[in-house]
């Protein structure tokens, strides 16, 4: 396809004939970032997670330098984990 035809269409996909997920990308990423995505991984399913899983992994790792025994609370107030979350995270690093 002509490069300038390809970029008019762009300009001119309608976000309203889009499924309401695709809207969604389409509103989160905007219009060349979704054609992107669409190139590059158009046809495929997959699964986004959601954010707190995402960054799970980062907080343990967090919690594991910064626990210190004695700051348990701040830590829990911190990453909005509870005391027994810090807990279990020290005792699997251990």
């Amino acid at each position: 396809m002509d490069k300038n035809l390809e970029l008019e269409l762009i300009q001119e996909i309608d976000p309203n004939q889009l499924s309401e997920s695709q809207q969604l990308l389409f509103y989160e990423l905007g219009r060349e970032k979704f054609v992107a995505l669409c190139k590059g991984a158009g046809g495929n399913s997959f699964y986004i997670p959601k954010f707190e899983d995402v960054i799970k992994k980062t907080i343990f790792k967090r919690v594991e330098k910064e626990f210190d025994g004695s700051n348990i609370h701040s830590i829990t107030t911190k990453y909005g984990i509870s005391k027994t979350k810090v807990y279990q995270i020290v005792k699997r690093k251990n």
